[in-house]
């Protein structure tokens, strides 16, 4: 059989596959193929129930949902084939008080994304869904322009949408291996031939993870089983009425003209073949589970009663996607060139269309137009990919899927600071940030004695006394978890000067906070870089994108042959030490004088504490008084104790990670991933003070000067609220008909008031007044420069 070659190959025919294709061609790419091992819409995309809706947990999702119906509205037009798709509005139904708060929550991010969404009562629910049973019912969440569309019409009017602009799609193609030559793939193995390809995209669903094992990856998705019941039909009921989801019975509905799909997530969720699912599986579903779905259709019958006098025409059990945290899996996948994926989702018809063309983007441009770090394989590590981690944690989503502010149960522990056992001794009180436990706060009375009776008193104590420590005594982190990384070789210098907008070319020993930016200016990565001699740097970010940035640092300097990269995370404990008496602290516990001097770089120095090895580098969290130990892992016990010792006069007091974040807020420091993004500049960000003004280039660099010749479109800005609301981050800043979603958020304890962060359109800067709301309370705001902010910190 003949070779043949594809630019891009999209393995997989189901409607993500099919987006990408439509969307590739539709931007001019030629040469495109897509192969599907049986046919199109086979696996999971054929029995998905096909409900739309907008309002999901970061707001590209939401926007990825708002291209799938503009697309899904218009695409019959275009290619000549229906979709299906029916703007029927969506009902998400409450029962109790918590659940009504958090539609309050969602109504109010709603207006930051530009859906429509109302808080109606329970009798214009049921005027909306007349079958529905409202005795219990609080209220409703109505979202008007959601809607449902037919899975496998969709995915045929891509596929046509496709084939009109040029792609090959070709079913019946088994892949049967794959060549991969270093960081490239250069060919897959089918039985039509070998198909050498340019790039090379995994939209195989529920088979991603073998299709990724083929790839040499390891990819953090599975399938799950999920059933749902089709009902004769249900007098009154037709198409066009909403689909409604009741989450505190676990139920959801989708009405059809010939029936009512009723489907369940159900607590004890089932696992799709976890030794591997058979390559010939295609078109098919799983025997039901009657058993299982059973209480779920009592369930349906208490919210809808005529359901009890209806027949049920099939009960449909199908293996879904699904991965270790419930959202999607996309990007360009981790040390290799050419291979991207989209696979993990299990609302793959709602984010279809929007997740096509920022995939197409991606492949094309080197980038998508929206910010999909909630999304990005890169939010995984290699631990994530393990069947003993992936498994437990998909079922514990599904299980939660309906949850409100739920925490992990499953996989704890895996991955712990060696002071872990010190500190829960202590009264730490643990959360898990990428695999990784850390203290979030302590139960602790104030003579540091644990405190037994934990509710949300001891809570709010426990916080308030941290926080007054952490800025007017000493405060004590444990930051272990944080990302580090070794660059070294002759190299290492320009590789690190390419990729920085800070000039890293300092003296031995100067630490320098810095950003990786893209071409377009935005903001990569927020890292903090130690210079330990000429050829060899100290790099540390974010526990959360420690994947994301080692990729970053590796992907842009392949062409350097000098430059080598080492992970250090699991070598070195850090310490972080801050308040006013911070500074002289460590001082008293070095065995000579430290000072951090004043001026550009601060200096981060090798010194002895107390017989063991340390780093000590200024924190990138805190102002110039906040001091980070870096500490060998086998000392770190010996170190906690003497900081332990000699913190008492000091009125030294062990602090989580909950204080600490509303330390960084008051001071105006910025986490990447909420307040700075992919697509947010420095510029716009308030960190202009991280670009230097004479340097060799740097990716980015000539967009970001620009910018700053011309202004940017937009600010970030700290809001003071005048009342008490609870912020944290996705409530609404307004003002004169114009709004702004807020990045971060936290009561301060020094403003004695609620304080977020938001961006603002220039010209909105003038107005008179700001309100935020939050929860549908609103309350009036006024702004600060983030600059101003910074001064006025009390650590500063």
């Amino acid at each position: 059989m003949s070779k043949i070659y594809a630019d891009v190959l999209i393995v997989g025919g189901g409607i993500i596959g099919c987006s990408i294709a439509y969307h590739l061609a539709k931007s001019g790419a030629k040469n495109v193929m897509l192969i599907e091992k049986n046919g199109l819409t086979h696996g999971s995309t054929w029995h998905a129930a096909g409900v739309v809706g907008q309002l999901r947990s970061a707001r590209a999702l939401s926007a990825m949902v708002q291209t799938s119906i503009k697309l899904y509205a218009e695409l019959e037009e275009i290619t000549g084939q229906a979709t299906g798709w029916r703007q029927t509005g969506s009902l998400r139904l409450a029962s109790r008080a918590a659940r009504m708060n958090e539609y309050r929550r969602a109504a109010t991010f709603a207006k930051g994304l530009g859906v429509q969404a109302e808080l109606i009562t329970p009798e214009a629910a049921r005027d909306l869904l007349p079958i529905l049973n409202i005795d219990d019912l609080e209220g409703a969440l109505y979202v008007p322009s959601d809607g449902v569309a037919d899975p496998s019409m969709v995915t045929n009017a891509l596929a046509t949408g496709a084939r009109k602009n040029g792609v090959q799609i070709r079913e019946g193609v088994c892949v049967l291996g794959i060549n991969r030559s270093g960081r490239t793939i250069t060919s897959v193995k089918t039985n039509i031939g070998e198909i050498e390809c340019g790039v090379l995209v995994n939209v195989t669903g529920m088979w991603a993870r073998e299709f990724g094992q083929l790839m040499g990856v390891e990819l953090p998705c599975c399938a799950i089983e999920h059933q749902y019941i089709i009902t004769q039909a249900v007098p009154g009921v037709t198409a066009n009425m909403p689909s409604a989801r009741d989450p505190d019975l676990r139920i959801y509905y989708k009405p059809e003209s010939n029936g009512l799909i009723v489907g369940a997530w159900e607590p004890d969720p089932v696992s799709f073949d976890e030794s591997g699912i058979r390559p010939s599986f295609g078109q098919e579903l799983l025997p039901p589970d009657l058993d299982r779905i059973a209480p779920y259709i009592e369930n349906a019958a208490k919210r809808t009663p005529i359901i009890e006098n209806l027949g049920i025409r099939e009960v449909v059990n199908g293996p879904i996607p699904f991965s270790a945290d419930g959202d999607a899996i996309v990007g360009r996948i981790p040390d290799l060139d050419n291979a991207f994926v989209a696979a993990g989702c299990c609302i793959g018809i709602a984010l279809g269309g929007g997740l096509g063309q920022a995939m197409a983007q991606w492949i094309t441009s080197g980038s998508p137009s929206l910010d999909l770090w909630p999304i990005d394989i890169r939010r995984y590590g290699p631990m994530q990919g393990s069947r003993s981690y992936m498994y437990p944690r998909a079922h514990e989503i599904y299980h939660n899927h309906y949850g409100i502010g739920y925490q992990w149960v499953s996989c704890r522990t895996m991955r712990t600071s060696p002071l872990y056992r010190t500190l829960k001794d202590r009264g730490a009180r643990f959360d898990v940030t990428a695999g990784w436990e850390h203290a979030s706060w302590f139960a602790q009375n104030s003579d540091g004695s644990v405190e037994t009776a934990v509710g949300e008193e001891t809570y709010a104590n426990a916080l308030q006394q941290e926080h007054r420590a952490a800025r007017d005594a000493v405060g004590l982190f444990d930051l272990t978890h944080l990302a580090k990384f070794e660059v070294m070789g002759k190299d290492a210098l320009t590789a690190l000067q390419r990729l920085s907008t800070a000039n890293v070319d300092v003296a031995h020993g100067a630490t320098v906070q810095t950003l990786f930016c893209n071409e377009n200016g935005g903001i990569e990565a927020n890292v903090a870089i130690t210079r330990l001699n000429d050829d060899r740097f100290y790099v540390v970010t974010q526990a959360v994108s420690g994947v994301r940035d080692r990729d970053w640092i590796v992907r842009h300097t392949l062409d350097l042959s000098h430059v080598h990269l080492i992970d250090v995370t699991s070598a070195w404990a850090v310490l972080l030490l801050t308040g006013a008496c911070a500074q002289n602290f460590v001082d008293t516990l070095l065995d000579r004088e430290f000072r951090l001097p004043k001026g550009t770089h601060a200096q981060g120095c090798e010194h002895i504490l107390a017989s063991a090895p340390v780093r000590i580098i200024p924190s990138s969290y805190q102002p110039s008084e906040a001091i980070e130990l870096h500490v060998p892992t086998e000392f770190a016990n010996h170190v906690y104790s003497v900081v332990q010792t000699t913190g008492a006069s000091f009125n030294l007091r062990d602090c989580g990670l909950h204080a600490l974040d509303i330390l960084r807020i008051e001071r105006g420091t910025l986490v990447w991933g909420t307040d700075i993004t992919s697509d947010t500049t420095p510029h716009e960000a308030g960190l202009g003070n991280c670009i230097a003004g004479e340097k060799a280039a740097c990716i980015g660099r000539e967009n970001i000067l620009a910018e700053a010749a011309r202004g940017s479109g937009r600010k970030l800005w700290a809001f003071v609220a005048d009342g008490p609301l609870p912020l944290r981050g996705g409530e609404l800043v307004k003002w004169n008909g114009g709004n702004s979603l807020t990045t971060s958020g936290c009561f301060s304890y020094d403003f004695k008031l609620p304080i977020a962060f938001a961006y603002l359109p220039i010209e909105a800067e003038a107005a008179e007044r700001f309100e935020i709301e939050a929860y549908g309370e609103t309350t009036g705001a006024r702004k600060i420069d983030l600059d101003e902010l910074r001064r006025r910190s009390p650590l500063l």
